[in-house]
């Protein structure tokens, strides 16, 4: 059984990119596209120096394991003020608000993470007692791609709840 950490969060400045698409429960070409964009638009804005993590976050609930139109934010922690000027760069700022989050970690390849949000999702949630609040979860990665094996890959799942 799934045991999270619960975590009370402050507010996080995020720097955006959003990209659509889901195949086969995953969402790869939509995240290495949006963290492409993401990665150039910071780098050209300069706060690459104030980044302080990496997001994917969910606000979306995919209709089935193929879902063309489900997005996909690619996000970075900003420490400091956000830039002025990231929509001429094709990037949003955003907040992610302040609130209290099960934290589930995840080791292993980005392409089995579905399998644990659908356990927290399926079989966690149900079971826990706690409700969600409004609020898009997310990941965090913990490591980056090509810094460990895929499988060493360790991924933060934050659920947002009450």
């Amino acid at each position: 059984m799934l045991e999270p950490t619960v975590k009370n969060l402050p507010e996080q400045a995020v720097l955006c990119a959003t990209e659509r698409g889901m195949v086969d429960h995953y969402m790869s070409a939509a995240a290495e596209t949006a963290f492409a964009r993401l990665r150039d638009g910071a780098t050209a804005l300069g706060v690459m120096p104030q980044v302080r993590g990496a997001l994917g976050i969910c606000p979306d609930i995919p209709k089935g394991p193929t879902d063309p139109d489900v997005r996909f934010v690619a996000a970075f922690v900003i420490d400091g003020a956000l830039p002025e000027g990231v929509a001429a760069h094709g990037l949003t700022s955003e907040t992610i608000a302040a609130g209290r989050w099960a934290v589930f970690r995840h080791v292993g390849a980005y392409e089995t993470l579905w399998k644990t949000w659908q356990a927290i999702y399926g079989q966690w949630l149900p079971a826990s007692g706690e409700a969600l609040r409004r609020a898009a979860p997310y990941e965090r990665y913990e490591t980056a791609p090509g810094e460990v094996p895929p499988e060493q890959h360790i991924t933060d799942i934050h659920v947002p709840i009450v």
